[in-house]
């Protein structure tokens, strides 16, 4: 029994992956820098050049799309790891005149969203979590795994992700490093109609969160209780 307790773990940090939106999103783009790179052998040479520059141990980008969790905690190592040499190496293919327009605007459009604050932060968050997850989750497997060490593991697990609560200035800031930018793209706040609401009419305006604010309620602590273990 103790053999196949990774796999509840797994569908717990599938389920947390998959309550966002904008983790969706986030997942999605992994898969779209793979899809990019692997589909032409000049990209994929640009992109290695890129990161061997930088150190030659460093991974190329990962697929995600495969019913294994590990993939998605190799993908984001990866992202993480060679982060500013996969931007450069878009840059580059989206000046590079001698590619096609609709590969230019992929590449530009796969730079632009790895330029935001987001995308840095989230890289953290999630590399930060799956790395644990899945060190977790192999020990689970371990089929001389005792009881007493299958639930120290997941208790420690859970005091990991209770940790990561008050983490998120932390991240913030190691995301702007990565993203090269500490704004957050503007979101288009929706007004209150007063005929649709009048008895609201006279009513104190609700208190406006700045976006770090915003992110870190609606995304990043949303997230961290999702993952908690229970």
């Amino acid at each position: 029994m103790i053999l196949f307790s990774g796999h509840p773990l797994n569908l717990v940090g599938q389920s947390a992956a998959e309550c966002c939106p904008a983790a969706v999103a986030f997942f999605a783009l992994l898969e779209d820098i793979y899809v990019f790179f692997t589909a032409s052998t000049r990209r994929y040479e640009i992109l290695t050049e890129s990161l061997k520059l930088y150190d030659s141990h460093v991974c190329v980008p990962k697929r995600i799309s495969t019913t294994r969790w590990s993939c998605r905690a190799d993908a984001t190592k990866a992202l993480m790891q060679g982060y500013t040499h996969i931007v450069r190496a878009l840059e580059r293919i989206s000046d590079d005149h001698d590619e096609m327009a609709e590969v230019r605007s992929k590449a530009r459009g796969l730079h632009d969203r790895m330029c935001m604050l987001e995308t840095g932060i989230y890289t953290i968050f999630w590399n930060d979590i799956l790395e644990r997850v899945n060190v977790t989750s192999k020990m689970l497997q371990d089929s001389q795994l005792n009881l007493n060490c299958a639930v120290a593991a997941v208790k420690s697990l859970e005091h990991f992700t209770e940790s990561k609560r008050d983490c998120f200035d932390d991240y913030e800031r190691r995301g702007a490093d990565k993203a090269g930018t500490t704004e957050y793209v503007a979101t288009r706040q929706r007004q209150r109609n007063v005929r649709l609401n009048p008895l609201d009419y006279g009513r104190e305006p609700e208190a406006v969160m700045s976006l770090s604010q915003s992110f870190r309620v609606q995304n990043s602590y949303r997230l961290l209780i999702s993952l908690l273990p229970h």
